[in-house]
């Protein structure tokens, strides 16, 4: 995973989490330290260059999040259940 970067913008074949609140009703996600939800912007193309695409999990802490070093993104602790 990237460190945030200060364009906002993920690296090619880069990722990065924010945390923050989404407005489902807008469609709005909002930065801040006060978030329950995580933004994941990552680079959407496999090509050179970077396609800036992003999801929201709502309800989910970027600090549950583990990362590997071949780029998968998973929950930790996972649910129970």
């Amino acid at each position: 995973m990237d460190a945030i970067p200060q364009d906002g913008l993920a690296t090619d074949q880069g990722f990065f989490f924010q945390k923050g609140s989404y407005a489902e009703a807008n469609g709005l996600f909002t930065v801040n330290d006060n978030g329950v939800d995580t933004l994941i912007v990552y680079d959407g193309d496999a090509t050179a260059g970077a396609s800036q695409t992003a999801l929201v999990l709502a309800n989910v802490n970027a600090a549950d999040l583990m990362t590997t070093s071949w780029g998968s993104i998973y929950l930790d602790p996972p649910p129970m259940g």
